[in-house]
This record gives structure tokens, C-alpha cells and sequence, in this order.
């Protein structure tokens, strides 16, 4: 009894050991050699020095006419969650900026910096001058209110003309790569009157296009959108300025689409990347964590070659290799295709009610709800014939019927005949 009860006690605590340890056990997807074979590259993550879990980006290049579809796994062939992150890298727009005067400083005003500023060339012009209404004109409010317009007579100033009564500059801006744009904005320093009249152009092979006539300043100017490398900005004004920045927005901005295959690096682990496959893979479902953060960037520690396993896999088992199956994800030995499209007719819907031909009980006429009574494999709406045994012999109910009947009366004569028997006994 003592061993039995030794026994006992032994299995009562192993037991449970054993139960738990086998539920905390993580249930691990491995990635199959068929599945392997689907898809054509490889890239292999060698081992890492990290001291924790780390998410990490791997680069990747699909071929045109690949899915976008991966399988990581570790080198237990075990498949790891991941995903597949597109990023759109902007590419850099930078300006140079020269005015009319030839300063060197021009180039603050274009530095994406509003604590920098360039103090334009100023000549003052003798009157005190506002701007009035519409038509372009001003008014020497030192002189009694006398309205002065733009005359012809023009003055030299370092070589630079411009209209007399006014100081005139011309900026041009140059960008690192062709854009486009629709406006331009002045940021202007602190307690500095902006300039009076504006002026705008694109200069293409030494030409030069109105995107904007001569009219009055405003800190941010509209034009057709135009797509521009060399915008020429003239400004007439009347008090020193200061230019803080100017700013040309760029639509719909250029960029250099880029995909990483996302997941979670184990420490000291290594990692490969199925990718580039022409039909989808079933995808085992796997718990998949939080992979939103961007991660560490391995491009030296990747290397990529072709699927040694490519063209190896047969997914529907029927013979053909998946390169060359017209219909790889459903077994068609024969390679059927009546209509010549390179697409096996298992794969296709040829009745299009949402259901491919190797499935549909009624291939050519739509029956999305595939209703069949006579449960024989055809489609009420195609099938001529009623197979059910009852239903294609209306009558043998009938005949049924009154056979049980004959039998019931029978049986009902007997038994009164037999009964009137025992009575005269």
C-alpha cells in the first residue's frame, strides 16, 4: 500500500506539471518545403547581437509581376509574424536664391530657417507713399495727396533699373529638381512694411513665362499650377525690407516608394525571407503583435540570392508544378482551358455569381445560393432531371399508401373473424 500510495502522490504532482507546462508551450507553425518552393527569393538575416526582443525593417524589391506576400521564419523553419510596411521617402527639394544686387546673403531666405532674414537693398526715394485702391497708382502724402503713377524715367542702381519712385529687386529662385506649385509665400521680418507690387515667372531655357502679371503684394500669391524648376519673383517697394523665408509648397510631392519586411528579432537569432511569389500562399493564423513602430533598419546584415526550393512546389497536389499550373491552388491534372487565356477553367467563374467552376454545382448559369433538392451534385437551375427515387416516381406514394391500407383492412378482417370464432366456441 505504501508504494501504491507513493505512486499516487508521485502522479498527483506530475500531473499537473506536465498539464501546465504543455498549455504555457507555444504552438509553432512550421513553414512546409511547398510552401517554401512558392516563393522565387531569399534573403537570409544573419545572427544578431541584440539584448532584447527588437522589431526590425528588412528592404525588399518585388518583380512586377510577383505578389506582395512574405514568409519569415527562423531556423527551425518556424514561421514568425510579420508584415509587409511601404514608406514613401520624399525626396529633398532645396532652393538657391540670387537677387538682382548680386549679395551673398540671398540665400536666407530660402533656407528653411524664419530666424534668418536678408535685408534687401534699400534707396530712399524721398516721399511718403501708400498704396490706394486698385489701379496700381500711389499717393505722395507729402506732397498735399498728389497722385504719382509709374513713370518711364528709370534710375540706375549697381547696374539694376527699375521704375522711378520705387525700389525694385529681382529674385531668382532655383530648385535642386524639377516640381510643382501653384503659390509662393513671404514670411517678412518684425515691423517691416511689405513690398508694394509683385511680379512672377518661370524661366525655361533662358525664357521667361508670366505665371503672375505686375499687381499688388499680398504675403502669400496664387498662380496656375505649373511645374517649374527657375521661378523669377520682382518686387517693388517703397520702405526697407527684410525677407524672413520664402516658401514654395510642393503638390503632390515626389517620393521613393520603399517596402521592409517588418517583425520581431529574438536576440542572437537568424531569420529568413520567402518573398516574390505568383500566387498567394496560404498563411497560417498566427497571433500577430504590435508592429506599427518603425524599426531597426539590418542592410548590411541581409543577404539576398533566388530560392534554391523555387519551382519545387506542387500547392494543389495534382502534378503540375506551380510554375507552370494554370491553376495552382486547385488540383486540375488536366490543365483544362477551353477559352485559351492561360487561366485553368477550375480556376475561373464562367456564370459569375462569385464562385469558381471547380466548386460550382452549375457552372455556366449564376446560382450563388447552389440550391440542390435532389442532392446530386447538380444545381436546380441546371439539372433537367429530378434524381430524388419519390419525387421521380410521383405514384409510388400512392401505390405505398394503399398497399398499407390493404394490409390494415387485412389485418382488421382477421382479427374481427378470428374474434367472432373464439365467441361461437
Amino acid at each position: 500500500m505504501k508504494i501504491k500510495t507513493k505512486i499516487i502522490v508521485i502522479l498527483g504532482v506530475l500531473l499537473p506539471v506536465l498539464v501546465l507546462a504543455n498549455s504555457v508551450s507555444p504552438i509553432l507553425e512550421k513553414m512546409s518545403l511547398q510552401q517554401k518552393g512558392n516563393f522565387r527569393s531569399l534573403l537570409t538575416i544573419r545572427e544578431n547581437d541584440f539584448k532584447v526582443p527588437t522589431i526590425i525593417d528588412i528592404p525588399l524589391e518585388f518583380q512586377a509581376d510577383s505578389k506582395e506576400q512574405i514568409m519569415v521564419t527562423d531556423k527551425e523553419s518556424n514561421i514568425v509574424p510579420a508584415k509587409i510596411v511601404t514608406e514613401v521617402n520624399k525626396i529633398p527639394l532645396t532652393f538657391t536664391a540670387k537677387d538682382s544686387f548680386g549679395d551673398f546673403d540671398a540665400g536666407k531666405m530660402v533656407d528653411g530657417e524664419d530666424k534668418t532674414y536678408f535685408d534687401l537693398p534699400f534707396r530712399e526715394t524721398g516721399g511718403n507713399y501708400e498704396v490706394v485702391n486698385s489701379n496700381n497708382n500711389l499717393v505722395d502724402t507729402a506732397n498735399g495727396g498728389v497722385e504719382l503713377r509709374h513713370s518711364e524715367e528709370r534710375y540706375s542702381n549697381n547696374g539694376q533699373t527699375g521704375m522711378a519712385d520705387m525700389n525694385r529687386v529681382t529674385i531668382d529662385l532655383v530648385a535642386s529638381r524639377r516640381f510643382v506649385t501653384d503659390s509662393v509665400s513671404f514670411l517678412l521680418g518684425k515691423n517691416v512694411d511689405k513690398p508694394v507690387r509683385i511680379r512672377l515667372s518661370s524661366i525655361e531655357n533662358d525664357k521667361e513665362k508670366i505665371l503672375l502679371p505686375e499687381t499688388f503684394f499680398n504675403s502669400t500669391m496664387n498662380f496656375p499650377r505649373t511645374n517649374l524648376k527657375h521661378l523669377r519673383i520682382v518686387l517693388d517697394y517703397i520702405k526697407p525690407l527684410r525677407i524672413s523665408e520664402i516658401i514654395l509648397p510642393e503638390k503632390n510631392p515626389s517620393g521613393q516608394v520603399a517596402k521592409y519586411a517588418r517583425f520581431i528579432a529574438q536576440p542572437k537569432a537568424t531569420y529568413q525571407v520567402y518573398y516574390d511569389t505568383l500566387n498567394l500562399v496560404k498563411m497560417p493564423n498566427l497571433e500577430m503583435p504590435n508592429l506599427e513602430r518603425k524599426g531597426l533598419r539590418l542592410n548590411k546584415e541581409v543577404s539576398f540570392i533566388d530560392n534554391p526550393l523555387y519551382k519545387k512546389a506542387d500547392s494543389d497536389q495534382d502534378g503540375v508544378l506551380d510554375n507552370v499550373d494554370n491553376c495552382p491552388q486547385i488540383a486540375n491534372k488536366d490543365q483544362k482551358d477551353i477559352d485559351n487565356n492561360k487561366i485553368g477553367d477550375a480556376c475561373e467563374d464562367f456564370d459569375h455569381d462569385g464562385i469558381i467552376n471547380a466548386v460550382d454545382n452549375c457552372p455556366d448559369v449564376p446560382n450563388k445560393l447552389q440550391e440542390d433538392q435532389d442532392v446530386d451534385g447538380l444545381g436546380d437551375k441546371c439539372d433537367g432531371e429530378e434524381s430524388r427515387f419519390m419525387e421521380k416516381y410521383p405514384w409510388i406514394p400512392y401505390v405505398t399508401l394503399g398497399i398499407v391500407l390493404v394490409i390494415i383492412v387485412s389485418l382488421l378482417f382477421l382479427t374481427l373473424k378470428v374474434d367472432s370464432r373464439e365467441r361461437l366456441e
